[in-house]
């Protein structure tokens, strides 16, 4: 059976986190916890095998009952992001292990609040951030792909992210995640600044400018579902001057695009073109590369591949596992702290900006996007 864990919320995630389970004994889903009934899930805890005595039913902002921690190792947190900072918490408490989807905390002041409390314990090796873009198959290769081009084409001067998504059913039905007592859309989509800190070495200075926009109002008409944010970088792989452009939204009618494009001092570029989680779960697809050469206004791609490997839920399994029997996470406490200082930049940055609905705004935003612009 392997560590037992007991989750709280059974979304997405679970399914994908399943597949991995099955294919090995080093963990096991045995009891969960939700706002749902037992029986609007019942074809999920069915596939899980968590029985329904084992689940128990629990109201927003109510703490989860102490029979819920009897006989488990582990907690696995991936309800609605508000109620992680307290999930955390409590679960820590009760001396278990903890992991935590995407974001400990929504807001900086609850951030340094659950920080405070972990390294006031002495909790540091007992929680596991667990941000999926970090075991990808492309990210995981990116350090070697980067110092190879360096060599050739001088240091990183600029980046362009671009993660839009189409619309989709599951993620109406999600919307929840673009109100700002779940972190918004910026959070939701913190990978490409997880991929620029672990895997590149950057450093997130100041937030240089931000611009909202409502791409899909059958997501929300208020807050925005995509976003631009520009930050200032330092690192050793960076010129002194080089920034990011991060574009991030949900709700696309037909543009779909998950690329990092990375900008040497030549102005040659590496791009890396990341799959949709879903088809890597369904094949052995993990995405592509490129160096493209750019000289005298002409390119020339000079190198491609298209990495394997496993998927970041079968990373998951190996990491849960890995965290109760050495004690050490991926991600120490101070690179999530690294990491999430640029959240707090951004949040400040973009407080009191209203988000755009014109049509002219968009149309820009979208092709920059798309045409990698920084």
């Amino acid at each position: 059976m392997g560590y037992r864990i007991g989750a709280v919320g059974m979304g997405h995630w679970f399914e994908r986190l399943q597949e991995a389970v099955r294919r090995g004994d080093r963990i096991s889903v045995v009891k969960a916890a939700g706002i749902r009934s037992y029986d609007e899930k019942m074809e999920i805890f069915a596939k899980a095998g968590v029985p329904r005595e084992n689940y128990f039913r629990i109201k927003p902002f109510e703490p989860l009952p102490d029979e819920f921690f009897e006989g488990i190792e582990i907690v696995y947190i991936a309800s609605p992001n508000q109620f992680h900072a307290e999930q955390v918490i409590q679960a820590l408490s009760k001396g278990k292990f903890v992991v935590v989807e995407k974001t400990i905390a929504v807001n900086e002041e609850e951030f340094n609040r659950v920080m405070d409390y972990i390294k006031n314990n002495g909790l540091t090796n007992k929680i596991h951030l667990h941000l999926h873009y970090l075991r990808k198959a492309l990210t995981m290769e990116l350090p070697s792909l980067l110092l190879t081009a360096a060599r050739e084409y001088g240091k990183i001067s600029s980046v362009s992210a671009t993660f839009f998504e189409q619309k989709s059913a599951e993620d109406l039905r999600r919307a929840w995640l673009l109100r700002p007592e779940n972190g918004g859309i910026f959070m939701d989509w913190v990978h490409p600044m997880e991929i620029l800190y672990r895997q590149c070495g950057a450093r997130f200075l100041e937030c240089l400018g931000v611009k909202p926009f409502i791409i899909n109002s059958g997501y929300d008409t208020v807050n925005p579902t995509a976003v631009e944010a520009r930050f200032a970088l330092e690192g050793l792989n960076f010129t002194e001057d080089a920034v990011a452009t991060i574009r991030v939204g949900k709700g696309f009618e037909e543009t779909r695009c998950k690329t990092v494009r990375f900008y040497f001092e030549s102005g040659s570029f590496l791009d890396i073109n990341y799959a949709d989680s879903a088809e890597e779960y369904n094949s052995v697809f993990r995405g592509t590369w490129q160096l493209v050469e750019n000289s005298e206004g002409k390119q020339n791609v000079v190198a491609e591949g298209a990495p394997t490997g496993m998927t970041p839920y079968e990373f998951l399994v190996y990491d849960t596992a890995n965290l109760v029997e050495s004690g050490k996470p991926l991600l120490s406490i101070e690179d999530i702290s690294a990491l999430f200082g640029a959240q707090w930049k951004f949040q400040k940055a973009i407080k009191g900006v209203a988000p755009s609905s014109d049509k002219v705004e968009i149309r820009d935003f979208i092709k920059a996007g798309l045409e990698k612009f920084y």
